[in-house]
């Protein structure tokens, strides 16, 4: 196949059955030439090719064990002899298939060829390729659904769609969990933080040489007030004869007034100024606080406990999104299936039309020989030659429009069903003889109908989306509750005094928030989503009765296309009987040449719309299938 049709057909088996089947009915022969194509994706497609004379029916037939077989498709004789038929296969669980033709000769007598077994492959680049030339593919019904609904692009939008609706499913149950978040920083500035002016910070630091100025001249002048003292006493001993006799007869007070003389009183003051300066530098030092590179991370952990119902009407909401996305795909599959349908059964009208046409064609050239012979024997005139000449003209005028008609059909089919163009379809019903209608009735109930229709199921969803809007709606005005917990690390870090290393804490909390006056805010914006509510709920009433009522239209339609069909039948009866007498009167002499054309043109449009009654009944079936919403299950 092209480079298109490889891609459109899944996994791909060429199955060549070559049968020669002899006058004699019990003799076999095998089925051979087995090739394989995949593209790996698991689908499987069987072309079946045979050749074979004096049989009148075919029963192909599958096997998943070599014993027990079931029955594929019944193939009529056709008049070529040459048989062609395409099969997709739905066991998906299969890896081995096994093939034989069942073969029914004109004495009902059965037959069985060779069983031929086909084992899957996955590898498309050790396949042989298919090329459109190489076979006829015959498909039946089934078959161009299968390959519609896998190749439209619709549906795998909307497969898309349900995908999506999905993810958003599991984001809403993921609000359930508590959230944990990791975060960090890191800055830079050109200037430290200091908490003392410069004048603060020399103050301290030299705290010890100004209180060693104050209190060294303090006890400099009490050293000069000591000695005038004992002076006073010294030189006036009957002022306190008790206390100049101690100064002048006590070693013990002689020696301290001694030193107390001779001590540098700045001298001993110096270790503790020293001292002093220094505790007030290290003062100074703590004030100081180095954030020109700064540090810090937090791992937090948030749990909401009550949020007003939000968190399950997400949930609610979520989920009815996903269901409706899963009835817009169903809604577009049957419209798929309802276009692939209409396409096959038109180009099933054609063929039949088709046939008609060459019948017709082939009478008017009959009709076209009789004429001239006639008129060569001076029964006919020349204008009877005329009026049958321009009819044989008309016919293969029409005969032309028909067969590009088919053809043009057969193309839109293909790109329908995502195959080449060029791919020469042979449809199972187009071979038939007769266009078969089952008059098996369909079974179904009101609550079928309401379950099973995607639009309704849409519009049921619809209002409970709405409905979840109510109070999605309300509880953003109710109070929130959510708890959390972090851990905090940074450098500097001041645990213990501030410091330039990594260190942190931790803390847990609760929040709430109460909402308490919005002037009525949100009282009508609940009010406004319960509107929403009843106008969706109003839809869903509203086209549950015009469903309803479609359904009884294509209960009637079935109907009367059946009496169509009935009528139609009447009248290709009469048109044939009509044309047979014309016939005989036209070679007896007794009827003109118009009469029998008119006649002819009779019987081509009988037959015509009884095609096409055929297919109006067909068309209803399916049709009343989509409104009850039974046309995919």
């Amino acid at each position: 196949m092209e480079s298109k049709t490889m891609k459109r057909v899944a996994a791909v088996i060429l199955l060549t059955i070559f049968t020669a089947i002899s006058s004699i009915a019990q003799q076999n022969s095998p089925l051979d030439n087995i090739f394989t194509v995949s593209n790996g994706n698991g689908e499987r497609t069987f072309y079946f090719h045979w050749t074979s004379t004096n049989i009148d029916n075919f029963t192909l037939e599958v096997s998943t064990n070599d014993t027990n077989f079931s029955e594929i498709t019944s193939v009529p004789k056709n008049e070529k002899n040459d048989y062609e038929y395409t099969w997709i296969c739905n066991l998906k669980d299969a890896n081995t298939l096994y093939f034989r033709l069942k073969q029914t000769n004109k004495n009902g007598e059965i037959s069985y060829s060779s069983v031929v077994s086909a084992k899957l492959q996955q590898n498309s680049e050790t396949a042989r390729p298919v090329t459109n030339n190489s076979i006829r593919m015959q498909v039946n019904l089934e078959d161009c659904r299968n390959f519609a609904l896998e190749n439209n692009k619709k549906l795998k939008i909307a497969q898309e769609e349900i995908n999506k609706a999905g993810y958003d499913k599991k984001a809403a149950f993921a609000n359930y969990l508590p959230k944990v978040s990791v975060s960090g920083a890191y800055v830079y500035s050109d200037a430290e933080i200091k908490l003392l002016s410069d004048e603060q910070d020399n103050a301290l630091r030299n705290m010890g040489t100004a209180m060693g100025q104050q209190l060294g001249g303090s006890l400099a002048q009490m050293q000069q007030n000591a000695a005038t003292t004992v002076q006073q006493i010294m030189a006036n001993p009957a002022a306190d004869p008790a206390l100049a006799n101690l100064i002048a007869n006590s070693p013990t007070v002689q020696q301290m007034l001694q030193q107390l003389q001779t001590t540098d009183i700045n001298a001993s003051l110096s270790p503790t100024v020293a001292s002093l300066n220094e505790l007030g530098g290290n003062i100074a030092d703590g004030f100081q606080l180095d954030t020109r590179n700064i540090f810090a991370g937090m791992i937090s952990v948030e749990e909401p406990l009550f949020l007003g119902g939000k968190i399950v009407t997400y949930n609610k909401l979520a989920k009815a999104k996903q269901e409706l996305e899963a009835t817009k795909y169903s809604t577009e599959e049957q419209e798929t299936i309802i276009e692939t349908d209409k396409l096959y059964w038109q180009i099933v009208s054609l063929a039949n039309k088709l046939k008609l046409t060459e019948k017709y064609v082939e009478l008017l050239h009959t009709m076209s020989d009789n004429v001239e012979k006639m008129a060569g024997e001076g029964v006919a005139t020349a204008s009877d030659k005329l009026a049958v000449k321009v009819k044989l003209n008309q016919a293969e005028t029409t005969l032309l429009k028909v067969q590009n008609g088919l053809a043009l059909s057969k193309m839109l089919l293909c790109q329908h069903c995502g195959l080449d163009i060029n791919t020469d379809l042979m449809l199972a019903d187009e071979t038939l003889e007769e266009v078969l209608v089952s008059e098996e009735p369909l079974q179904y109930t009101e609550a079928d109908i309401i379950e099973n229709r995607p639009e309704l199921k849409s519009l049921s969803l619809a209002t409970e989306i709405y409905k979840q809007n109510v109070n999605l709606t309300r509880s953003d005005y109710l109070p929130t509750v959510a708890a959390f917990g972090n851990y905090v690390v940074t450098n500097p870090s001041c645990p213990d005094g501030f410091q330039n290393e990594f260190d942190g804490f931790w803390n847990v909390g609760v929040v709430a928030k109460i909402p308490i006056l919005q002037w009525g805010e949100g009282y009508n914006k609940i009010r406004k989503a319960k509107a929403d509510e009843k106008i969706a709920q109003y839809k869903l009433d509203d086209a549950t009765e015009k469903i309803m009522l479609q359904v009884n239209q294509y209960e009637r339609q079935i109907e009367e296309a059946k009496s169509r069909v009935k009528m139609m039948e009447e009248k290709m009866s009469d048109a044939e009987e009509n044309l047979r007498m014309a016939t005989l009167g036209f070679e007896e002499g007794v009827i003109p040449s118009s009469g029998l054309t008119e006649a002819q043109t009779a019987w081509l449009q009988a037959n015509s719309e009884y095609i096409d009654s055929k297919i109006d009944w067909i068309m209803a079936k399916i049709y009343l299938q989509k409104a009850t919403g039974m046309l995919n299950k």
